[in-house]
């Protein structure tokens, strides 16, 4: 909702702005972030398996790292497994979306979704 807003927002003011003739170019910041949205909040989706892991007295980050890779590793474009040799040792899979790859660990996730 609020990428729609910026957009429009944005849309009026280039209006405004070529009306007195100043110069801008539009930069595509990846407004459509609906396919890592969708990895995140569909069925099956990153928050959903987590919830999921949660439930489960025996579940393990391995657990977790494992059902993410089963639903969403080639099948979901901006799921990623980290690229050997990164910044973050740690990281068990990466997101991408338009400011870059960003790499998480599970651990670190699992600590801060407590």
């Amino acid at each position: 909702m609020y990428g729609m807003y910026l957009l429009k927002v944005t849309r009026l003011r280039s209006c405004s702005w070529l009306f007195l003739g100043i110069e801008w170019a539009m930069v595509d910041f990846g407004m459509d972030l609906q396919k890592c949205i969708d990895m995140f909040e569909k069925p099956m989706g990153i928050l959903s398996i987590l919830e999921e892991e949660s439930l489960f007295p025996k579940a393990t980050d391995k657990t977790f790292e494992e059902k993410l890779i089963v639903n969403h590793l080639g099948k979901s474009p901006t799921f990623q497994k980290p690229k050997p040799g990164g910044a973050d040792k740690d990281a068990h899979f990466a997101i991408v979306h338009y400011a870059g790859n960003m790499t998480i660990s599970i651990r670190k996730f699992e600590k801060n979704s407590i």
